[in-house]
């Protein structure tokens, strides 16, 4: 073995090109593969470190009376009416993510919590790391206050601190005592704080404030959970006719993965189409290097079985030396993969992946791809090693003499050139057509102008909200704003960016009265600056004014989109009456129209919406924004003026409005970034096939061409001869490839809407530059031969 090992170093010493390029195409593949796989696996296959994880599903509820599908939240009797239920779930919790006002060190910040019924943590079956988890005393009516707190929390907000359990903390205006710390895997919900959540009997069945999950007992399946739940719902809507949603009421049921995994899923099944493409190019391109380098080697082992080799020691060099190169290839594909891993990751969007996912690189998958590609590599390789075993030796070393390269062996180079050509050809237009789209995307009209907009968060504290002043509040912040800063400022309870809260919108003075006409739309609260702030102009009617407060007139200003969809002309909704949400005592006069504002994250989504004046309608979270250049001069600004109305006020989650289109972006951006990564693999990968290919045959054929520059041939013909076979080959590549891609991208532009447009000039720009490429890789070696550089050696 010793022995074999040594002339298989040398055999790669005297064939560096060879020996670089097979190590490089495995690298390549390797790190690409396993880096992907390590996503996936992180987030598709083992992403929760909770017991029975796969019992878990979220639930909604479809209304379709009310054209609502999938709403998420739940009421006390409906949560009693899910536990109640025979025989289908084990546990059903109940809770509220929200975040908190926490006063730390003198210092106010936001802190993400949740109050949740504690019969969560039964569920998950996760012990705390210290102290204790929260149980079912600590909802009682008269339970001491006690919050459990996160590994994360524990570590950055505690300082690690070994004796924090029985420390208080102050959040919002009560004081909790800390009950416990959770294990570093553990964060539920995402959450850094978790409170005890009692349910209050006394809500009625349409006061929905709670999400709810639940938990199948053990040998119940999904398909024998929605029957079951279908049971369930029709006896709801018998017990409860006083109920207008429960008409045609029913429960819809998502699995984990599903439910915090369903924005990023179809990204992830499309990267991990790709990269199964990208693995096959480069077994490919390994087995046509490997083929052309053991064709050429045919008269060496015909030499070797002439004096005495036995077929054993013939297959076990071949084998040692694909050895040797798959070992460099797994170690250099690892590292890669261990470099590229994390930059990877870090452009995957804050919540589209479990935040107990651990995405690290499994070196199984390292060890079996690596594997794979030699065992196809060997296969194919192999093919003149068994010839050279099994025909007489003389007859190939004459073969091998003579030889101008058989038509048997360019037809197996010619077709593993083919087959990386159109898989090149597909993976570029994928991925090109996916940038077209991102770029066409960012660039198109959304119906407000976001450069130049620096934003954050507030939230004020329990006593301003429990005294009514939050209006007073907000109007003291922007005059100090306006007073200090200079452009444009307003608040709002959100900005026109990713997921927006909605409400029913009714024509007339009572929701139940005009059912027909109801609707789910946007809803926003702004100040009067919001508009000019963002750019909005009024299409008809008037912008809100400092005299549309509490007290007043309730008023509104809806977007066209709306006003088509209730009165069929913008013109039209001026001076009508609308009924936001299902209290009928708040109807609210339309006195104006704005353009339509487009979603992020589809292309073909027009949002609908309606706007009222934070000074009506004010929330206790608002975002504020300042049109600035500078991002750290607008924090210290809008950070003193806060300060200066109150203290206690925290300022956090600062971003320009650019970014924050982008972050909806995400999973889309991460597709677009990870194909490109491939595309770029598959063109280098292609272009050193191409080139290993066409150098070998040249090498082949030097005889022939030899002769032929001898007996006078034109070098520029015979130049001419090879590109042409070369663009045979290019050609058929090409429209295979453009008629696979597009049916692709129509497939997926059906699916996920955003990668359908731009096919064209995506497919013609990818597919210019791999023509390219292609012929440069076929004229330089063709180019070396006809110049005579063979003829001399």
């Amino acid at each position: 073995m010793l022995h074999e090992i040594r002339l298989a170093t040398r055999f790669l010493r005297r064939n560096p090109t060879f020996a670089i390029a097979t190590t490089a195409i495995l690298a390549l593949g390797i790190a690409l593969s396993t880096m992907l796989f390590a996503i996936v696996r992180g987030t598709l296959i083992e992403p929760w470190p909770y017991r029975g994880y796969d019992r878990i599903v979220t639930l909604g509820g479809n209304y379709p009376s009310q054209g609502r599908t999938g709403f998420s939240l739940w009421s006390t009797p409906e949560i009693e009416d899910l536990r109640a239920a025979h025989g289908l779930f084990e546990h059903v919790i109940a809770g509220d993510a929200r975040n908190v006002n926490l006063t730390y060190a003198g210092h106010p910040e936001r802190v993400r919590a949740a109050v949740i019924t504690p019969n969560a943590f039964a569920m998950l079956g996760v012990p705390a790391f210290a102290g204790r988890a929260l149980a079912d005393s600590d909802a009682e009516p008269r339970a001491a206050p006690v919050v459990l707190a996160s590994y994360r929390f524990w570590e950055t907000r505690l300082g690690a601190d070994a004796h924090a359990v029985g420390k208080t903390l102050r959040i919002g205006d009560d004081v909790f005592t800390i009950i416990g710390v959770m294990p570093s895997s553990f964060v539920f919900w995402d959450r850094d704080l978790w409170l005890p959540l009692r349910l209050d009997a006394a809500d009625t069945r349409t006061d929905r404030r709670y999400y709810a999950q639940a938990q199948l007992q053990p040998g119940v399946t999904l398909k024998q959970a929605r029957a079951g739940l279908r049971v369930l719902t029709s006896q709801m809507a018998a017990a409860h006719p006083e109920v207008d949603e429960y008409a045609g009421f029913t429960i819809s049921t998502d699995t984990l993965v599903d439910n915090v995994l369903r924005d990023l899923k179809p990204t992830l099944y499309l990267l991990l189409a790709a990269v199964a493409l990208v693995l096959i190019v480069a077994i490919a391109n390994l087995a046509n290097a490997t083929l052309a380098k053991a064709m050429a080697r045919e008269g060496e082992l015909a030499v070797r079985r002439a004096i005495g080799g036995s077929t054993m020691q013939i297959a076990s060099q071949l084998l040692v030396e694909s050895a040797l190169v798959g070992a460099a290839g797994g170690i250099a594909g690892a590292a890669l993969a261990s470099f590229l891993l994390p930059h990877v990751v870090a452009l995957i969007p804050f919540g589209y992946v479990p935040a107990e996912a651990r995405v690290e690189l499994d070196w199984r998958i390292v060890a079996l791809s690596t594997a794979v590609a030699l065992a196809f590599g060997l296969l194919i390789g192999g093919l003149p090693a068994i010839r050279a075993a099994v025909v007489d030796p003389a007859a190939l070393l004459k073969h091998s003499d003579a030889r101008t390269g058989s038509r048997r062996s360019h037809r197996w180079r010619d077709g593993f050139v083919l087959a990386q050509l159109t898989l090149a050809v597909i993976v570029l237009g994928i991925a090109a057509a996916a940038a077209a789209n991102l770029r066409a995307t960012v660039r198109r009209d959304p119906g407000y102008r976001s450069d130049g907009i620096w934003t954050a968060r507030l939230a004020l504290p329990p006593s301003d909200i429990a005294a009514h002043r939050e209006a007073e509040t907000y109007d003291r912040i922007l005059d100090r704003l306006r007073s200090g800063a200079r452009g444009d400022a307003a608040v709002a309870s959100s900005f026109p960016v990713g997921a927006l809260p909605t409400t029913l919108v009714s024509i007339g003075t009572s929701i139940g009265a005009q059912r027909m006409d109801t609707i789910e739309a946007a809803r926003m609260a702004v100040s009067p600056r919001f508009f000019p702030l963002l750019r909005i102009p009024i299409v008809e009617g008037r912008a809100f004014q400092s005299s549309d407060v509490a007290g007043k007139q309730g008023v509104a200003i809806v977007t066209i989109g709306l006003a088509r969809r209730l009165w069929s002309a913008e013109s039209a909704a001026l001076g009508r009456s609308l009924v936001l949400g299902r209290d009928p005592g708040l109807p609210v006069t339309v006195v104006g129209v704005v353009p339509d504002v487009r979603s992020d994250d589809n292309e073909a989504s027009v949002r609908s919406a309606v706007y009222v004046p934070i000074a009506q309608q004010p929330p206790a979270a608002v975002v504020v924004g300042l049109r600035t250049t500078d991002p750290t001069t607008a924090l210290a600004t809008v950070e003193d003026a806060v300060r200066g109305v109150n203290a206690d006020i925290p300022v956090y989650s600062p971003t320009m409005l650019t970014q924050s289109r982008l972050d909806v972006l995400g999973a889309r951006l991460l597709a677009v970034t990870v194909l490109g990564i491939f595309g770029l693999t598959v063109l280098a990968l292609s272009s050193v096939g191409i080139y290993a290919v066409v150098s070998q045959s040249v090498q082949e054929r030097a005889h022939e061409l030899r002769i032929r520059l001898t007996f006078g041939a034109n070098p520029m013909s015979l130049l001419a001869g090879e590109l042409a076979r070369a663009a045979r080959l290019i050609v058929v590549s090409v429209v295979v490839g453009i008629g696979v891609a597009v049916l692709v991208l129509r497939v997926i532009g059906a699916t996920f809407q955003g990668f359908s447009g731009s096919i064209v000039t995506a497919l013609a720009g990818s597919t210019t530059a791999l023509v390219a490429l292609a012929f440069v890789a076929t004229a330089i070696p063709a180019w070396r031969a006809v110049r005579g550089d063979l003829m001399t050696r």
